[in-house]
């Protein structure tokens, strides 16, 4: 064990360690164009260009919805020319922004060529947030038929919130990029996806963990009809007190979930986390269930919803000179 520090050395840590944050934060952002492919043609994970000198940058990223960037270039940038004359119109764009803390990731949605009055040309790039993906994939009533034979005519889901929307997202991510695959009998099991399932190829992925057993989110009721997901999970995020978060993987980057898959190329990877700030007793799915109760009409569409009355208070909290906050009970929460 090492011997104990001073009250100097800790004071002198934290001030080393102060300083080496903000010099971090004062680093420019890692701004780097990808192509299509993600290969800059090599067959290698490269990058088209890393921007040094842009004119403008600003990039936002929303709760459960697709924030936009914007990226200004001088006309004479070398990578103006492979933007305006090579990309074709139906060609993807991408790109990721490092700083100290996140990475922006995103896909051109327009690219404009401008001159001012004094002749100074420049080009300025339009981004949409990986989140638009989620506006694009659509929800089969089952994903395991083709669009032309769909039985039962609506998907259903009873549960947990963030697993449902887990497996929904999956079996479509799933039906267009592993049609032929063999069911398992628990997908949130790491050896279904070793013996039966390898995404690694995949575009676009969810991330396992914190689904299944170990979900303690809000119970829900999802259906759908050939719904986009956006559209689908918006008010099943908004009342279960979930994000949905698409962050780009690339290669050199640790992996989000090795008990699971191993990723080897630039991939899009989904995740539910639960920012509910509630936490049950049991730290089971029943910790959903306690939190609301629902119920669905007869025709399996319409949901009725009641909110479970809350339990009291744990009992630390009325006694004196105690101090702290238990995590099944916050001693201060906000409701929407």
């Amino acid at each position: 064990m090492p011997p104990l520090m001073s009250c100097d050395e800790v004071r002198a840590e934290i001030r080393q360690r102060t300083a080496s944050r903000i010099e971090s934060f004062r680093k420019p952002a890692l701004i780097r164009i990808w192509d299509k492919n993600w290969d800059n043609g090599t067959g290698t994970w490269k990058p088209m260009a890393i921007i040094i000198g842009a004119l403008a940058g600003d990039f936002e990223e929303k709760l459960n919805d697709t924030g936009e960037g914007v990226l200004g270039l001088l006309g004479n940038h070398p990578i103006c020319d492979w933007l305006i004359e090579e990309v074709g119109e139906s060609e993807d764009v991408h790109i990721t922004v490092d700083t100290a803390t996140w990475r922006w990731h995103g896909k051109a949605d327009t690219i404009t060529e401008e001159q001012d009055e004094d002749g100074l040309e420049s080009v300025t790039i339009r981004f949409l947030h990986g989140h638009e993906h989620a506006k694009k994939n659509v929800c089969f009533s089952n994903p395991f038929f083709p669009a032309i034979f769909q039985t039962p005519k609506y998907y259903n889901w009873v549960g947990s919130a963030a697993t449902g929307l887990g497996i929904m997202m999956f079996l479509n991510l799933l039906r267009r990029y592993a049609p032929n695959w063999e069911v398992g009998a628990n997908i949130f099991h790491p050896a279904e996806w070793t013996l039966n399932l390898n995404p690694a190829d995949w575009p676009q992925v969810v991330n396992p963990r914190g689904l299944g057993l170990a979900d303690t989110s809000m119970w829900t009721v999802i259906t759908t009809r050939f719904g986009n997901y956006h559209d689908v999970a918006m008010p099943i995020l908004k009342d279960a007190g979930l994000q949905l978060v698409s962050e780009r993987w690339l290669p050199g980057d640790p992996q989000p979930c090795p008990e699971f898959f191993t990723l080897v190329r630039p991939t899009l990877v989904w995740s539910l986390r639960d920012v509910s700030g509630v936490r049950g007793p049991t730290g089971t799915p029943l910790d959903g269930l306690l939190r609301l109760v629902g119920s669905v009409a007869m025709d399996g569409i319409n949901e009725i919803v009641e909110v479970a009355a809350p339990g009291t208070d744990p009992e630390e909290y009325s006694l004196p000179g105690w101090f702290g906050s238990k995590p099944e009970a916050p001693w201060v929460s906000w409701r929407s």
